[in-house]
């Protein structure tokens, strides 16, 4: 079933916009998992349904993994998807003209399939609110600053309703695809099959061109889904975006993350920080990071790259010098945006022992020549 993202703990308040910036994966929070503790190490488990415990503090068992992202994310599977022939749309996602089947990449549809979303709005004035690319990237929120990551020929779409209806009545159906695919898509042309206003059949025109068609000869038509459509071949989606909600149809990611007890600063160098976990997109690069309080962020030394189910372990280490207190330790997709992070809590190393300052030596008497003079 899926799962939307909630807020975040008030535990966490001075990490919560660094959670919010990042662009992939849903916070939760929930009783943290347990720790397995050794007197070196601790491992951190948890899925997006565990959030931070009020400490977060490393080395405590108080502390849990999870993924971060937006309110409005969330992650669907097959069990989500209701088929749809006629009618209203259904209120949960549903797919028509094929089934989709899901993977490590996300929904991949066939010929004829739409894998789509009711959704509400005006064709007369909202059409151009699918947020480009360039307002995602500006906005630092959405599926890796895109409204759709996709491959093959899976491409972007919205149904429009030119009676205003509800009900899609197939005469009264317009429905919107880019012509292009991939995750500018959305900023260049789309076409439909049937006349809007001047703009004849199959025939490319940008969503502001449609809008003001739908203004000028169909000032009621609604905006009543949009989703991904294959129209010819076989495509891929891995999430789509529509104004401030997006949807991932890859597995719900995860993760497990080993760190010395106590973490101090210098462990984060060496031996640094071993995580195993999943989610991602097959083979992709995905960057480790250190995020602070103040939103500045550390890079790690090493990138690591999801294999063909999407999941990545191993080591990596901080080079920069991390200052103590409460941090977030953040894998991100490069291609997805998709981001499992971990609650950290860093100590500072322990000063040098200090040495006894060597005394100075005692004063030496030096005898000096000279006439002694006698009286009497």
């Amino acid at each position: 079933m899926h799962r939307t993202s909630i807020a975040t703990a008030a535990a966490v308040t001075a990490l919560a916009a660094a959670l919010v910036a990042l662009p992939g994966v849903a916070t939760a929070e929930s009783t943290p998992t347990a720790t397995t503790t050794t007197s070196q190490q601790q491992t951190i488990t948890g899925t997006p349904e565990q959030g931070v415990a009020a400490s977060g503090a490393a080395g405590t068992g108080a502390a849990s993994a999870r993924a971060a992202a937006p309110a409005g994310t969330e992650w669907v599977g097959a069990a989500d998807v209701t088929p749809w022939t006629t009618g209203a749309f259904p209120s949960t996602w549903f797919s028509t003209g094929g089934t989709p089947t899901f993977g490590a990449s996300g929904a991949t549809l066939t010929t004829n399939t739409f894998l789509g979303h009711a959704t509400t709005g005006s064709a007369a004035t909202d059409l151009t609110d699918v947020r480009s690319s360039v307002r995602a990237t500006d906005e630092g929120l959405g599926l890796g600053t895109a409204d759709i990551v996709a491959s093959g020929q899976a491409r972007y779409a919205l149904v429009v309703d030119t009676a205003g209806s509800a009900d899609n009545a197939p005469a009264d159906t317009v429905a919107l695809s880019t012509t292009g695919t991939g995750p500018t898509a959305v900023d260049g042309t789309w076409t439909t099959p049937v006349a809007v206003g001047t703009i004849a059949p199959n025939t490319p025109s940008t969503l502001a061109a449609f809008q003001a068609q739908f203004a000028a000869t169909a000032p009621d038509a609604t905006i009543n889904g949009y989703g991904a459509v294959v129209l010819d071949g076989t495509g891929t989606v891995t999430g789509i975006s529509r104004g401030q909600d997006d949807t991932y149809f890859t597995p719900e990611p995860s993760g497990t993350l080993r760190v010395q007890t106590p973490t101090t600063q210098s462990s984060l160098r060496d031996p640094g920080v071993q995580v195993s976990a999943t989610g991602f997109l097959p083979g992709e690069r995905v960057q480790a990071e250190v995020i602070l309080a103040d939103l500045e962020t550390q890079p790690a030394e090493q990138v690591l790259t999801a294999d063909a189910d999407g999941a990545v372990s191993g080591t990596v280490t901080f080079s920069a010098t991390i200052p103590a207190g409460d941090v977030v330790i953040a894998f991100t997709g490069a291609e997805s945006g998709i981001a499992v992070v971990f609650p950290v809590t860093v100590v500072a190393d322990p000063a040098a022992p200090g040495t006894d300052p060597t005394p100075a030596p005692a004063p030496v008497a030096v005898p000096v020549r000279g006439n002694a003079a006698f009286t009497g």
